[in-house]
This record gives C-alpha cells, sequence and structure tokens, in this order.
C-alpha cells in the first residue's frame, strides 16, 4: 500500500504539472483553426461559432482539467489493484482482489 501511495502522489503531480501545458497547447490549436487557410470554414457564421467554442474553452477548460486530476488519480489508484482481464465479460470484473494486490506487489 505505501508504493501504491507514492505512485499515486507522483502521478498526480505529473499530471497537475501537464495540466496548464494541456490547457495552453488545446487554446492555440483552437487559435490556430481560425487563422488556417487550409481550414474548411468558408462560410462567416462557422469562423463565429469556432470563437464561441474557443471563449468557452477559454472559462470552461481549465477548471475541467483541473477536475479531471482528482478523476484520473482516482482511477489510478483503484487499477493498480485490479488483475489485467483476459475476458472482455469476466465474472470477477471491477473487484479488488488478493491476488490483483500480490501481482501489483510483484510487478514494483
Amino acid at each position: 500500500m505505501p508504493i501504491a501511495i507514492i505512485f499515486t502522489v507522483f502521478f498526480m503531480a505529473v499530471d497537475v504539472c501537464l495540466v496548464p501545458l494541456a490547457y495552453f497547447k488545446q487554446l492555440f490549436a483552437l487559435i490556430k483553426t481560425i487563422t488556417d487557410n487550409d481550414e474548411t470554414m468558408d462560410e462567416f457564421h462557422e469562423k463565429v461559432n469556432r470563437v464561441f467554442t474557443i471563449i468557452k474553452f477559454f472559462f470552461a477548460g481549465l477548471p475541467i482539467l483541473i477536475f479531471s486530476v482528482f478523476i484520473d488519480t482516482y482511477n489510478f489508484f483503484i487499477n493498480l489493484f485490479y488483475e489485467p482481464e483476459m475476458q472482455v465479460f469476466s465474472e470477477h470484473r471491477g473487484k479488488v482482489s488478493k491476488k490483483g494486490i500480490v501481482t501489483f506487489t510483484e510487478t514494483v
């Protein structure tokens, strides 16, 4: 369990560091679609819709990305203890098992 916590904290720290990078990269990519000549937005209303999309992302993107850090961290921690599934419809799907903990410990 201590090793799992250490890895989870490390994962969360890296995730937090990458959030601003992802935010600005996506914002830049959205802005670039308006200024690209290769873009297929010929009509004026398509460009106006894209501007509104950029404005929405500017205000809502960062809070959503920050919230996703906690969801990603939770999923990372929980998945440390799951066994790899060999079949799609396994009867043990979604259960933390002792064998999964042993597998994680041996892997680390």
